[in-house]
């Protein structure tokens, strides 16, 4: 299942799952009881299985274009990303990491973006 969180035109927060490269199925319009943040469904411990239970076997009741796609879990209370996970990181940095401690570091949520969307970086002159 590929779940998506995405905001409808009416500014509504979605929650669905792909049923193609471009068409998705809007859980909510299937179960209204399903929350429409991604975060508040898998607080919920039966959270995935209700959003499984409310798609599974439906048809497409949505495209890509109709709407905003927003990173998966928009409001995080915190990101965690494991450093150093690819060899040639490692290579170009000289730094080491283990399997046993592996390096981690928090991310803020104004960090991460949507699928599609811009990266924003600084201006050049700062390189």
């Amino acid at each position: 299942m590929r779940v998506i969180s995405f905001q409808r035109k009416d500014g509504s927060h979605g929650v669905g799952a792909m049923t193609d490269d471009s068409h998705f199925v809007d859980a909510n319009k299937q179960d209204a009881a399903v929350p429409g943040m991604l975060r508040e469904l898998l607080a919920r411990p039966e959270g995935l299985a209700q959003l499984q239970k409310a798609v599974q076997g439906k048809p497409a009741d949505g495209a890509l274009n109709e709407v905003t796609l927003l990173p998966l879990i928009p409001d995080p209370h915190a990101l965690w990303a494991l450093a150093l996970n690819f060899r040639t990181h490692i290579e170009e940095t000289g730094l080491v990491t283990s399997r046993d401690y592996p390096q981690i570091f928090l991310r803020t949520a104004a960090s991460q973006v949507a699928h599609m969307a811009p990266l924003k970086a600084p201006p050049f002159e700062i390189g």
